[in-house]
């Protein structure tokens, strides 16, 4: 099983998802889950620089998710694809002001986060990660900006190929799976990302 939950403060969490199950409703279905016997991995997106990415928010949220009982947590910041980009900024302008400046810069004209944004916060997110046991799942959703193979520069990678992994733990291995049957086809194992 794979959830999302990308924060613990309720009162952020009803501002930008109102309507939504909160965080504290989701902590219990991933421990419900695992109570079950079920593996449950955690897509902790989005991360919204300056509300959710300070270190007692990322904290908070990694010690949460350790004390649930997930299986491995994959995060990331905020994406801002077309049209989503829109009702962000203008929530930001209304609900945040001072915020306002501070995203157009680091957002410029396009969906990501800046190159460097992205790999304070990966940095971050792999010191919160192994501080609560997560060390072993997949540290950053976007490839880790600043351990690119192909790359010595962190503004050198490309983030259109970024891709969301599903959460870590949330999707058994190829041996798992291959003794699985469905009619008389064998299961395929899973595509490695969400699109």
């Amino acid at each position: 099983m794979g959830i999302s939950l990308a924060m613990t403060d309720e009162h952020l969490s009803e501002a930008v998802e109102p309507g939504t199950p909160g965080p504290r409703a989701r902590l219990k279905l991933v421990t419900r889950l695992r109570e079950a016997g079920l593996p449950c991995g955690v897509m902790a997106m989005p991360i919204l620089p300056w509300l959710s990415d300070s270190d007692e928010a990322l904290d908070s949220l990694f010690g949460s998710l350790a004390a649930a009982g997930a299986t491995g947590v994959t995060a990331g910041a905020l994406y801002l694809k077309p049209g989503t980009r829109e009702w962000f900024m203008q929530w930001i302008a209304r609900e945040h002001p001072r915020l306002a400046g501070k995203y157009r810069r680091l957002y410029g004209t396009g969906s990501y986060a800046s190159a460097e944004y992205r790999a304070w916060l990966s940095g971050r997110i792999r010191y919160f990660k192994a501080l609560h046991g997560f060390s072993g799942s997949h540290g950053f959703s976007h490839r880790d900006v600043d351990g690119d193979p192909g790359s010595s520069a962190p503004g050198s990678i490309d983030p259109r190929d970024e891709e969301a992994q599903y959460p870590a733990g949330s999707i058994p291995g190829p041996a798992a799976l291959s003794g699985a049957r469905h009619g008389s086809h064998a299961v395929e194992a899973a595509q490695p990302t969400l699109f």
